[in-house]
């Protein structure tokens, strides 16, 4: 998703925050960072949301311009969708992207209301 990760930004007249190499994978650093830079957009795995959520959803929660979160590669879990609504962020969008990863950065996209009931 490398290239939707960095294109997105530009196309829509926005502003590129690149993590630097030693926190990736650090969920406190990079929730730390989605709150310093008003961070709008994300995309990441379902892992690596359940990683955020884990190790960092208090600081999450404070991320009020944080309003779309695209997510792709793995199976989305309903654990992960519970997680997300129990942020309570009205302004949050999650949106499942799948597709064959290794011809294209998607293929269909599916928005899903994070106050839509689970289950």
């Amino acid at each position: 998703m490398a290239i939707a990760q960095v294109y997105s930004a530009f196309f829509n007249g926005g502003a590129l925050a690149v993590a630097p190499f030693k926190a990736r994978g650090d969920p406190a650093v990079l929730s730390q960072m989605m709150y310093d830079y008003s961070i709008e957009l994300t995309i990441y795995t379902p892992s690596e949301y359940q990683l955020l959520l884990t190790y960092a959803g208090v600081l999450l929660r404070k991320c009020t311009s944080w309003t779309n979160a695209y997510s792709g590669g793995e199976i989305m879990p309903l654990r992960l969708l519970d997680a997300m609504q129990r942020l309570d962020l009205p302004s949050l969008t999650l949106t499942d992207c799948y597709g064959p990863t290794e011809a294209s950065c998607a293929a269909t996209f599916k928005s899903i209301p994070i106050s839509f009931p689970i289950g």
